[in-house]
């Protein structure tokens, strides 16, 4: 069962739980130009945004990452446990892992975890805060713990936990922020 795409300079990358593969598709031609045998139940994947690497989750406890030059699997990563989908700069992958209630850090380069960040209980995909509609950076990556009905605020530059944001609900399961507008011009 497909359960998630990534597009990529018009190639799309589908991941499939049921039969653990990675489906990798040409949009133009709609055409499938390759599938890998990535790893059992993986997750959505993201790709980095300089379009270079594709990350998978996998049901077995790591990241996988796929090159977008060459289309094969270039690192296999263990990570915590139950990870869920990757989000990534293009120096860092971050994971929300589940049932051990971190978050772990890839350096890109490496394919290394250069840092375990304990965060609230069931964390979730978490999302990177954004500068205004003309700037955008990764400064501060916001993960909703899912039955902690908190949201950890992760400094990128340090891999610490800076704050823990208790909205009010029992129960969090997504995160999304909106760019600042920092001007307006004539409507």
């Amino acid at each position: 069962m497909p359960t998630g795409t990534v597009t990529n300079n018009n190639v799309a990358y589908v991941s499939n739980q049921s039969l653990g593969q990675l489906h990798i598709i040409d949009i133009s031609a709609a055409k499938l130009v390759k599938t890998l045998d990535i790893c059992p139940v993986p997750q959505p994947p993201a790709v980095s945004p300089d379009g270079t690497k594709v990350f998978v989750s996998c049901g077995d406890n790591t990241v996988r990452i796929v090159s977008t030059n060459s289309n094969t699997e270039i690192a296999n990563i263990p990570v915590g446990i139950d990870p869920g989908k990757a989000i990534a700069s293009n120096t860092h992958a971050y994971v929300s892992n589940v049932s051990s209630n971190d978050v772990s850090v890839i350096d890109t380069a490496t394919s290394t975890v250069v840092a375990t960040i304990a965060v609230g209980l069931n964390p979730t995909t978490g999302v990177f805060g954004t500068g205004d509609q003309y700037n955008s950076f990764n400064n501060n990556l916001y993960v909703p713990n899912r039955n902690a009905g908190s949201i950890s605020v992760i400094s990128t530059s340090s891999n610490t936990v800076i704050a823990t944001i208790i909205p009010g609900q029992s129960q969090m399961s997504e995160a999304a922020l909106a760019p600042i507008l920092s001007s307006v011009g004539p409507l």
